[in-house]
């Protein structure tokens, strides 16, 4: 349930920003986009490398998630 809560809150204060600080968003969009061109030919480059990765991270997190105690 504490985790629900954070969620709330985080939603909270994106809900705020969104009606008091619109333009504040429109700034995160516009810095959130040359990330996301940047990592996407970042990744395209080095795709076996991220695929791998990825795939020893998610075993991991099964691994911890379901088995570790």
């Amino acid at each position: 349930m504490f985790i629900i809560g954070i969620i709330g809150v985080v939603a909270l204060i994106f809900a705020v920003f969104f009606i008091f600080f619109p333009n504040f968003i429109a700034y995160l969009d516009a810095m959130g986009r040359e990330v996301v061109i940047d990592i996407s030919a970042t990744l395209q480059s080095h795709r076996l490398a991220t695929g791998i990765f990825y795939f020893v991270a998610g075993i991991f997190m099964i691994y911890v998630g379901f088995f570790y105690r």
